[in-house]
């Protein structure tokens, strides 16, 4: 939750560098920050309430990162619920309910329209007579057969993109220890 607008008061005085600049400190990070940027990344499991460990898999490839580097590592959850911010999470949940209830209306009328656009040829009249083979309606991508997309990458793209989460690693990170 934090302090509203407290980053972009601090932008000024803040300065990028790389994360292992902070090798053999120690660093504390906010771990709900890190469940919540996980999240992204099985939301539709989530929502569905099918039972899914990816976050978790974010926040351990966060913290492997950092401890590569050579960084000291503590992450820091949030303690009990304030009883000053039970309207706000009174809020969220009430938009959850609400986000939660459209996803089931959306899923619901989207199987309704795949039913009604796929192909119904109806019964042959003369089967000896038929030259092609009779339609069959398309099938779907499914999520168990799409997800998830998974990319080789070389050495230097994947070393691109390290040295990119590092950067950001370390703006939270910094962020992190100024609040």
């Amino acid at each position: 939750m934090g302090i509203q607008g407290l980053l972009p008061l601090l932008k000024s005085v803040t300065e990028h560098v790389p994360l292992s600049r902070f090798k053999g400190k120690l660093i504390a990070v906010d771990g709900n920050v890190w469940i919540h940027r996980g999240t992204y990344a099985c939301a539709m499991e989530l929502a569905e309430g099918t039972p899914t460990i990816a976050y978790v898999r974010f926040c351990q490839k966060m913290a492997e990162l950092i401890t590569s580097l050579g960084v000291r590592l503590l992450i820091v959850f949030d303690g009990r619920s304030l009883p000053a911010k039970g309207p706000a999470h009174q809020r969220r949940r009430e938009k959850r309910r609400q986000a939660n209830q459209a996803l089931s209306a959306f899923a619901e009328l989207s199987k309704e329209q795949e039913l009604s656009m796929a192909p119904n040829p109806g019964p042959d009249p003369h089967p000896s007579l038929t030259l092609a083979p009779t339609l069959t309606p398309t099938p779907t991508l499914t999520r168990s057969s799409a997800w998830p997309r998974r990319r080789t990458l070389s050495a230097s793209s994947s070393s691109a993109r390290r040295r990119a989460s590092c950067s950001r690693t370390a703006r939270r990170a910094r962020a992190t220890r100024r609040t």
